[in-house]
């Protein structure tokens, strides 16, 4: 799990955030036309910055954040979280023990 916590954001409402990319590479071969781009069928989904605004997201999600090219300050910090213990069931071909 990574997490991206916004510690001070003075940018303006709308201006810059974080995006992610749905990260199965099939989402972009094939795709119909949309009359109207919304969540429900849009393969990159972006999230205002915020001041004292977390995101949890698994890590292996592809995302990126624009440079800030304004004058005001935009202060996060990210880490990754990994989980201990038995993931999965110890039968199954996917599991592990961290």
């Amino acid at each position: 799990m990574s997490k991206v916590p916004v510690l001070l954001s003075n940018i303006t409402r709308g201006a810059l955030g974080i995006f992610f990319k749905d990260p199965r590479g099939e989402a972009d071969i094939i795709v119909p036309r949309k009359s109207v781009a919304n969540i429900d069928n849009s393969n990159i989904i972006s999230f205002v910055s915020t001041t004292n605004r977390a995101i949890i997201f698994p890590a292996w999600f592809q995302h990126w954040v624009p440079i800030n090219h304004s004058k005001k300050n935009r202060i996060s910090i990210s880490w990754n979280i990994q989980l201990k213990g038995q993931l999965g069931e110890h039968h199954e071909f996917q599991s592990a023990n961290f």
